[in-house]
């Protein structure tokens, strides 16, 4: 037996404090009002229901597009809202962490941060992302 959970896009995250975060931060990047992140799970809901039509569920949405492809002689499939923002959540995971390393290296004593082997490596990671 098995299961699988379909997560519609765009992505969150689960706590409210990270998710809040999020939000912040996509006001911040200038990629999304803060007064958007309310709209938030209806365009989920909606992004879902286009990822499940079928004739069983959903099924105006389906053969909505099965008409209107019938009639343009093209296949037509309702685009997903907000679909710009799918990678927005790993950017904000990437930056969220090259951030606290940042901050966790600069509380460090400099000569144990130069002794260990990965400074060469982890510093160049962060310099990379900041």
């Amino acid at each position: 037996m098995g299961s699988v959970v379909l997560f519609s896009s765009p992505f969150i995250t689960y706590g409210k404090t990270l998710r809040l975060e999020l939000f912040y931060y996509l006001a911040d990047e200038k990629i999304m009002a803060r007064s958007k992140a309310r709209l938030w799970p209806v365009v989920r809901w909606v992004n879902l229901m286009l990822l499940l039509k079928s004739a069983r569920r959903f099924a105006v949405i389906h053969y909505a597009e099965r008409v209107l492809s019938k009639l343009i002689r093209r296949d037509v499939q309702f685009p997903r809202l907000w679909s710009k923002l799918d990678g927005a959540l790993f950017c904000f995971c990437v930056n969220r962490t090259a951030d606290r390393y940042h901050t966790d290296l600069k509380k460090l004593p400099l000569a144990l941060v130069i002794a260990s082997p990965e400074y060469r490596s982890m510093e160049a990671i962060i310099t990379s992302i900041a």
